[in-house]
């Protein structure tokens, strides 16, 4: 099992470097809990769930930084979490309505989380209509206005959010927009990362980790630096307790008004 993850978080370490420095942001980011398949498909602004295709998949989330456009391309998807297989089964093009159709297939055992990471190429007029609409607006404004404030900068309590049933020690890492846990003792059930906002590619934040229940101790193992490729890496220590239900919350914020937290359940 340690192997194992040492080889999954050297993979996410290797995936993270590529994306910042070769790669363009995802245009979409989906995840959700899979058991046996799942097929997606793309259009537009929307992911759709072809139905009668394994179990349903629980907990699925997406964001678009950039619409489908309706033009024959190449779709490119990378797998920022996953056991099973995953492939590229159309790209869009007129014969089927411009969508893009990715297949999961998860053999194994019980559910697993994937996190994809989907690009393709586009234009301004591709963006969200809610970002162009923002940027309507936004062009309204007084010149003199000043500009807003670096997102990263803003402090932001919960961010990320992580559940899972303990029974020991379980150190998880986050890195962008991916998780991986290891057992270090014990075992872990029932996990379920949410991750709202990816990881800063920064050193200069201060981040806070807050145990929302469970009976144990939470602790920041690492935070995020050039050095360990900006992983966060947080600690969950049940020890004897018999609370073994577990939920962490993670934010970050300027150092000057950041802190670390590790709250006890009331």
């Amino acid at each position: 099992m340690v192997l194992k993850m040492k080889w999954v978080l050297a993979a996410l370490l290797l995936a993270t470097a590529a994306f910042a420095a070769d790669q363009p942001r995802p245009n979409l980011v989906w995840e959700g809990d899979v058991d046996d398949s799942a097929v997606l498909m793309i259009r537009n602004e929307q992911v759709v769930l072809r139905p009668g295709e394994g179990l349903p998949v629980r907990n699925p989330r997406y964001h678009f930084a950039s619409k489908l456009p309706d033009r024959t391309q190449l779709v490119h998807v990378e797998v920022l979490r996953g056991r099973g297989q995953v492939r590229l089964l159309s790209n869009p093009q007129l014969d089927n309505d411009y969508t893009a159709v990715v297949r999961i297939d998860d053999p194994q055992p019980g559910s697993f989380h994937y996190a994809l990471a989907v690009r393709w190429e586009v234009s301004p007029y591709d963006e969200p209509s809610a970002k162009r609409h923002s940027k309507k607006k936004d062009k309204d404004k007084d010149k003199d206005e000043p500009a807003c404030c670096d997102p990263d900068q803003t402090p932001v309590a919960n961010a990320i959010g992580w559940t899972g049933h303990v029974n020991g020690t379980v150190r998880v890492t986050f890195i962008g927009t991916s998780s991986a846990s290891e057992i270090v003792s014990g075992n872990l059930t029932n996990e379920y990362p949410r991750i709202d906002r990816a990881v800063p590619h920064r050193d200069d934040l201060k981040y806070t980790i807050r145990k929302v229940s469970g009976g144990g101790d939470v602790a920041l193992v690492e935070p995020p630096s050039a050095a360990n490729g900006y992983a966060l890496v947080f600690e969950i220590r049940n020890g004897q307790s018999a609370d073994q239900d577990y939920g962490v919350e993670v934010g970050w914020g300027p150092s000057t008004t950041a802190q670390i937290v590790n709250a006890q359940k009331k």
